[in-house]
């Protein structure tokens, strides 16, 4: 009489086995047949591969994007630095546009009478105008035709020339 109820257990064993045939691999979903059998042919483990491999590609394109991040902020500060600097370096040029006509003003005075002087500081006059024009346009350049080093220095160098001859014909008075 014992036999009888392991003989029904061995069947009913068998027939879930048989059933097993359609197991999903989710040890989630999955019963104790399915999970056993699972175990058995590696399912399990190749599952965790896959979850595994999954996270590591995740984790490498989240680096890749917190690195591109990184890469724009840098830029941006120096993009950043890049407006800082040309700021300054009109601000400077716009001081000495200043003294220039300063200076121009006080050597006229002085060339009173003087008909070469005056003519020469005329010159100068008409050329510190054409640089202040020029700084003008520079200075209300938007966003989309930024201010390049190139023109500040052609700024920076007409003034320096400016300079030089203002003070080479203060000088000669």
């Amino acid at each position: 009489m014992r036999f009888v109820p392991v003989l029904a257990l061995l069947l009913l064993a068998t027939g879930g086995l048989s059933a097993c045939g359609g197991c999903s691999g989710n040890p989630a979903t999955e019963g104790f047949i399915c999970g056993s059998q699972s175990l058995m042919n590696g399912t399990y483990e190749q599952r965790r591969k896959a979850l595994e491999a999954e996270a590591a590609a995740k984790e490498a394109e989240a680096a890749r994007a917190a690195e591109e991040r990184r890469s724009a902020e840098a830029a941006a500060a120096q993009s950043g630095g890049e407006v800082a600097a040309a700021e300054a370096a009109l601000a400077k040029l716009d001081r000495e546009l200043v003294q220039r006509h300063q200076e121009l003003a006080a050597a006229q005075q002085r060339a009173q009478g003087r008909s070469a002087a005056q003519k020469e500081l005329k010159t100068l006059e008409q050329r510190l105008s054409e640089l202040e024009a020029e700084y003008e346009r520079v200075q209300q350049a938007d966003a989309a035709t930024a201010v390049t080093e190139a023109e500040i220095r052609a700024l920076e160098a007409e003034n320096a020339e400016l300079r030089r001859l203002i003070d080479a014909t203060v000088a000669s008075l």
